[in-house]
């Protein structure tokens, strides 16, 4: 970059720059050395990015939609509430970078290296803390995914494999998860409000203090799940089985019971 430092759009493009809220709207920063700068709800849209350094940057909140980081270090970054909608990632070095409520889809390339726990599936990128409501995951394979806290809501979900998956603490009301394989998956203080889990597999599913009001459980197989202190006011279990499930201080007021399977083997139907 030689003695001074780049202008692009009348802001400064340096090490360490302060670049909070700049419009930086496709901007040409290829090879840019933007090490450490404060790049917070920046707008980086449609911005060639390929080859930069953007190791240890703030990118908290910055639009990165349609952005091409093919190359770039982006190493120990914060991309915290970032928006990689359409981001290219090929070779990106995102090792130690914050994902943490990351919005993404139609992502395309392998990065270089991922955190723990994170994937590219789909054109999202999965992990723990990820926003990923409204994403279309349908019939995904996420058996053993971390995806704790994770905002799934509204999220189609259906036919997906989430086997032995982490939810805890999950966003997933509104979610489509007919069909869906959650058997043995950790579901904790997971939101299922008003989730569509028709025939959907949770058998020895952890749902403790999960909230499934007014969900969809049709068909549902809850065997050997365990809904201590879980909250199912409204639900309809209309043909779910819950054979061995473990209901200890569950909420069921209002709950749809129509040929329902009880953790005794009974049959439960409605009194009219």
């Amino acid at each position: 970059m030689g003695l001074f430092p780049k202008s692009v759009h009348g802001y400064s493009i340096e090490r360490g720059a302060e670049l909070t809220c700049a419009n930086l709207y496709r901007a040409n920063l290829r090879d840019s050395d933007l090490t450490r700068a404060n790049l917070t709800e920046a707008n980086l849209e449609h911005v060639d990015l390929t080859k930069a350094n953007v190791s240890e940057a703030n990118l908290s909140g910055a639009d990165l939609r349609d952005s091409d980081l093919s190359g770039s270090d982006l190493r120990d970054s914060d991309l915290s509430g970032a928006n990689l909608t359409g981001a290219n990632l090929t070779g990106a070095n995102l090792t130690g970078a914050n994902l943490e409520l990351v919005t993404s889809g139609g992502v395309t390339g392998t990065p270089k290296s991922l955190l723990q726990g994170w994937r590219i599936l789909g054109g999202y990128l999965v992990g723990p803390n990820a926003n990923l409501s409204d994403a279309d995951l349908f019939g995904a394979f996420l058996s053993g995914a971390k995806l704790n806290n994770a905002n799934l809501s509204y999220a189609n979900l259906s036919g997906a494999n989430l086997s032995s998956a982490d939810l805890y603490g999950a966003f997933l009301s509104y979610a489509k998860l007919n069909n869906t394989d959650l058997s043995g998956a950790f579901l904790s203080d997971a939101k299922l409000i008003s989730a569509n889990l028709i025939s959907a597999n949770l058998t020895g599913a952890n749902l403790i203090n999960a909230r499934l009001n007014v969900a969809n459980l049709t068909g549902a197989n809850l065997a050997g799940a365990n809904l201590s202190a879980a909250k199912l006011a409204g639900a309809n279990l209309m043909g779910a089985d819950l054979t061995g499930a473990i209901l200890i201080n569950t909420a069921l007021d209002g709950a749809t019971f129509d040929n329902t399977t009880m953790p005794d083997g009974s049959i439960k139907t409605p009194n009219y």
